[in-house]
Order: structure tokens, then sequence, then C-alpha cells
């Protein structure tokens, strides 16, 4: 009997040693922007990253000051068009994950994406006129380093009607 309260006591002295030692490893991480701490480490919601969640995805994409003009691509050419305008990449209003970019396809509209992951996105489909041709523009783009790379349709009616696909970049300072 002795011998049962002695490992009794030894088994409960041990897990108390045990569990009063265990760290919370979250319980000094703060996570910003609705990010949650798992294992010392803040898992981030969409629209964010960064060590604490306090970097918005779309801050690589921004471009207020464009310092070199796009180049486009179509499949009905066979050189690089280099744009005229610059092309400038600002923040959306409704939320983390949108951007809204100008000038995508040298139309001079303002053209509503949404982040996808931190490195790419979705353009909103749009339709724009442009004298007695009517366009709607639908797209994807990508960013790599400094190169932004936006593909996307261009289905027009009126004149000139038909479909053009196009890969445009961008090239950030």
């Amino acid at each position: 009997m002795n011998i049962s309260k002695y490992f009794l006591g030894l088994l409960f002295a041990t897990s108390f040693a045990f569990f009063s030692c265990s760290k919370d490893e979250c319980k000094d991480v703060v996570c910003s922007n609705g990010g949650a701490c798992s294992a010392g480490s803040c898992v981030c919601t969409s629209g964010y990253e960064g060590a604490k969640c306090d970097t918005e995805w779309r801050t690589k994409f921004l471009l207020s000051t464009p310092t070199t003009k796009p180049t486009e691509r179509c499949d009905t050419q066979s050189v690089d068009f280099v744009y005229d305008n610059y092309v400038t990449i600002t923040r959306g209003t409704a939320s983390a994950t949108e951007i809204i970019i100008t000038n995508v396809g040298a139309f001079g509209n303002n053209h509503n994406a949404n982040l996808t992951s931190a490195t790419a996105f979705n353009l909103v489909s749009k339709t724009v006129t442009v004298g007695p041709t009517t366009l709607t523009i639908t797209g994807s783009g990508t960013i790599s380093g400094k190169i932004i790379t936006i593909n996307y349709t261009a289905v027009k009616t009126g004149v000139g009607a038909g479909t053009s696909t196009c890969v445009m970049k961008v090239t950030l300072p």
C-alpha cells in the first residue's frame, strides 16, 4: 500500500511539474488585421502577410509614380508595343485585396482587380467604349520580382469586331 501511495505521489508530482513548465507559445504573439496565433506564429487572413500580418499583399503592386512605360504584345502583333502613357496601380477602397490599375490596354480606363494571393490577381470584367468600338476586358496578372505581367482578353464589338489576347508588362522602380 505504501508503494502505491509512493507511485501515486510520484505520478502527481511529475504531472504537476510537466504541466506547470509548459509554455503558451502564443502568449506574447500579437497578430494584426485578423490574424491568429498558432504554435507561436501568426496565420494571416487573406490580403495580409508578414510575421505579424501587418503587410498588405497589394503593397508590392503599388505604382503611384511610374518611371517606365509598360510594354504589350497582342496575338495580332509580332513586336512589343510601348505605351505612350504610363500605368499606375493604387489601393482600392473595397477591401485589402483590391487594387486599381489605370490604362490597361492603353484604353485610358481604371480597371479594378482583386488579389487572389500575395503574387496574383484577377481583373474585374469591364466594358469600355473607345470611339465606335466597345471592348469587354477580362484577365489576370502576377508579380515576379519587379515585373507585373497582365494577361488579358479584349472582346471587341462594333467597328473592328473580334477578340485579342494580350500580355502587358509593367516594370516597378
